[in-house]
């Protein structure tokens, strides 16, 4: 390459470095999102001590970040969705969404899939991103609720129909046996 375009090339990069540094000292959490301003600095700390870049983040220092605080548990994702939150309300790329976080993710704090997946779209569920796999799992417990509400009402109206329909069968059954100290007619058969 021409040594004057590497020049210029490197003298771009640098700039570019140097206003993602001054715009990430300056990046607040977006406030309609409600995340803890202390996320974002977890965050920032540790980027700040391995000497990468804050904003934009690449997909592996977040994948990194996860699986080096593990024992953060679900306050993790807390952080990942701060990163998600200002990336995202700043109109930069959402790191987050990459396949390799996600991955990370479900190491540290794991979404089921729902129970009726079979294998190869359990695979599939192991790279959606993690608010999708959360709303997954929000609609198939909706629609297991309905399911088992329904089953529920159905076999209320089955008891009741039972029952009112076994009263009924008594009564009409009380009403055709002979009343007590009456005679039967007979009845003969021919031989």
């Amino acid at each position: 390459m021409n040594p004057v375009l590497q020049a210029l090339a490197k003298a771009k990069l640098a700039e570019q470095r140097q206003h993602a540094a001054a715009v990430a000292e300056h990046l607040q959490l977006p406030a309609a999102q409600g995340f803890d301003a202390a996320h974002w600095k977890s965050w920032t700390q540790f980027c700040a001590a391995k000497g990468v870049e804050a904003y934009p983040a690449l997909p592996a220092s977040v994948a990194i970040y996860i699986l080096t605080h593990t024992a953060l548990g679900a306050e993790v994702v807390k952080v990942v969705e701060a990163v998600s939150a200002v990336h995202q309300g700043h109109g930069a790329a959402d790191p987050t969404l990459s396949p390799m976080v996600v991955a990370a993710l479900n190491e540290v704090d794991p979404v089921a899939p729902p129970r009726s997946w079979d294998a190869a779209a359990r695979e599939l569920w192991k790279v959606l991103p993690r608010a999708v796999a959360l709303q997954i799992v929000a609609r198939d417990a909706d629609a297991r609720a309905a399911v088992k509400k329904a089953l529920n009402e159905a076999a209320k109206i089955r008891k009741e129909h039972n029952h009112g329909k076994t009263e009924q069968d008594s009564a009409s059954a009380a009403s055709t046996e002979p009343a007590a100290g009456t005679a039967e007619p007979a009845i003969t058969v021919a031989a």
